[in-house]
């Protein structure tokens, strides 16, 4: 197991011991906006249709709020009418775990509708995030990206010291002091780690 020197380095595979499988993949969109035009949107709609969404549509005087979903999974957003063209907002969604199709979909409404926000995935050996603007993927220099990076991973990381623990009493109970220690040596690293990144949150 390695230990990271520097939060850029941390990794979450880095720290996961054998015998622990971190496999929730979480995917995350933010603020996901932007102005949009109505045969877009009608073309998204019929495409989620053909993958086997379900489509649920509220409106009122000044806006309306569609829901895809499918199996418990879904996605709800508003677009906002004014004398201008509609304006599309999504604010937060987290998927965990994440539905590929409907991870697929919300792509292919930002690509097809051209709109701006955040994407960031969290897997078992990948840290991934990527800042779309109108539609096209763009380097990051926003400090406050940076910093919602960090609380991801830092929810990751926090998510990964309940698995020790639990696994650590699963140990104690079968006798496997061996075991027992490689829990107690990652949970270390996790502490080390999650110093740094508060650190880096904090100086943020």
């Amino acid at each position: 197991m390695v230990y990271c020197e520097t939060v850029h380095e941390i990794q979450v595979n880095y720290f996961i011991p054998k015998g622990v499988n971190l496999n929730v993949k979480v995917v995350v969109f933010r603020e996901i906006k932007g102005k949009i035009q109505t045969h877009a949107l009608k073309s998204w709609l019929s495409l989620v249709n053909v993958l086997g969404f379900m489509l649920d549509e509220h409106e009122t005087k000044n806006t309306k709020t569609i829901t895809a979903y499918r199996s418990g999974d879904k996605v709800t957003f508003t677009i906002f009418h004014s004398k201008s063209e509609p304006f599309l907002y999504l604010d937060y969604i987290r998927l965990e775990p994440a539905d590929p199709e409907l991870v697929n979909i919300i792509d292919i409404l930002i690509d097809k509708l051209c709109l701006s926000g955040e994407k960031h995935i969290i897997d078992d050996s990948v840290h991934l995030s990527v800042l779309f603007n109108e539609g096209k993927v763009i380097n990051n220099e926003n400090n406050e990206f940076d910093n919602f990076e960090s609380l991801l991973l830092r929810e990751t990381i926090y998510g990964l010291v309940h698995l020790c623990l639990d696994r650590m009493i699963e140990y104690k109970h079968a006798g496997s002091l061996e075991k027992v220690e490689e829990m107690k040596e990652t949970l270390t690293k996790c502490q080390k780690c999650l110093i740094l990144i508060n650190k880096r949150i904090t100086d943020e």
